[in-house]
């Protein structure tokens, strides 16, 4: 048996098994990390029955917290590793899409592979309405549809575009590093943050509106998407993402995980090692 480190420092087995001609000689059996550390990292309070959240490093590995784990990319210890992963998408909990800064997407799981961007260089997020489909977009707000996901159309004239958050199959939002809310199908724009620079991303309940979050942790609010406060002493918020309870976590690059409203905490990456910061987030 031989014994190797893996991309979060925990151990991997070979197992060499020995039968007859007609059995199985060989398999590879290894210790996936499924998003509980320790008892201290277990959930507190109530949990929601089928809720949960991933989170994405830069190098496509995914971090699973009460969802199923379909895998991660192969580690940086590989020649084939990547390492500019910029958003993951969910179509579903048995499934997930990920895309890297050059347009291409991974599919893992029960996500089907509906095709990548190319000749671009600057994607930056990703979002879903459903299994048959996903949009793209870059930091100049082209938006690329695939699969079912219609095309509502593009930001035009900006440079600074950092997410996408969607309104099942009728539209999308854009949202600047200034704030700046583009509206498209049936998502409405409705309002914009003012007096700001460093916003990471933005999601949205499912009674409608959206939250927006800067980089510092602060959340603004609009539409139906309720008040439910922002986070302190952090400077490092890389997402956020909606629950479905009308809650919502934000993620840090450090793998730490904030929750609001009725969101639970189901645990983080805090204090774990990880091969490249995170991300992106995804419920």
């Amino acid at each position: 048996m031989g014994l190797n480190l893996d991309r979060h420092g925990l151990p991997q087995f070979l197992i060499t098994l020995t039968g007859a001609p007609t059995t199985l000689k060989q398999a590879e059996v290894k210790l996936v990390w499924k998003g509980v550390y320790s008892a201290s990292c277990a959930p507190t309070g109530t949990t929601v029955s089928g809720l949960g959240y991933r989170l994405a490093g830069g190098d496509g590995g995914v971090f699973d917290f009460k969802l199923p784990f379909e895998g991660s990319l192969v580690p940086p210890s590989s020649s084939f590793h990547v390492s500019n992963i910029k958003g993951i998408a969910s179509p579903d909990r048995r499934g997930y899409w990920l895309v890297g800064a050059t347009g291409n997407v991974y599919n893992l799981g029960d996500a089907k592979s509906l095709g990548s961007a190319s000749g671009v260089s600057d994607i930056v997020g990703i979002a879903s309405p459903n299994a048959g489909g996903y949009w793209l977009v870059g930091r100049n707000g082209k938006v690329f549809p695939f699969g079912d996901a219609k095309s509502f159309g593009s930001a035009k004239g900006v440079s600074d575009i950092v997410g996408i958050a969607n309104v099942d199959k009728g539209g999308y939002w854009l949202v600047g590093k200034n704030g700046k809310v583009f509206g498209f199908g049936d998502a409405k724009a409705l309002g914009s943050a003012t007096g700001v620079s460093d916003i990471v991303g933005i999601a949205s309940p499912a009674l409608g509106g959206y939250w927006i979050v800067g980089k510092n942790g602060k959340v603004f609010h609009f539409g139906n998407a309720k008040v439910l406060g922002s986070a302190s002493r952090v400077s490092d918020v890389v997402a956020i993402t909606s629950a479905d309870t009308g809650g919502y976590w934000l993620a840090t690059a450090d793998g730490r995980v904030l929750k609001f409203g009725d969101a639970p905490y189901l645990c983080s990456m805090a204090g774990k090692h990880l091969a490249m910061p995170i991300v992106a987030m995804v419920n």
